[in-house]
């Protein structure tokens, strides 16, 4: 029987860190996703200047995901490579 796991990862070195740990392990299946923009929330200043822009740009972040496709047995392990990788569930 196999299940799946989808983590969340911040950097997309951590994802790709995890990605070559869990294809070691054997997991059935790996699928990455493209990453998401997101913006985090940033208090604009009054008059925009050269700072203001380059903060507002910095405020722009990425969201890394991944499906894992492994056999119920190994689901814990795997589990615990995504997160000593930086990943959420």
């Amino acid at each position: 029987m196999e299940t799946n796991l989808t983590a969340a990862f911040k950097k997309k070195v951590d994802l790709d860190l995890a990605a070559t740990a869990l294809r070691n392990q054997g997991v059935l299946d790996l699928r990455i996703h493209p990453p998401i923009k997101r913006k985090t929330a940033s208090i604009p200043k009054p008059v925009q200047t050269d700072d203001t822009l380059e903060s507002m740009e910095a405020a722009e972040e990425y969201l890394y995901s991944l499906d894992v496709f492994v056999e119920k047995s190994r689901w814990r392990q795997a589990e615990d490579t995504i997160k000593r990788h930086g990943g959420q569930f």
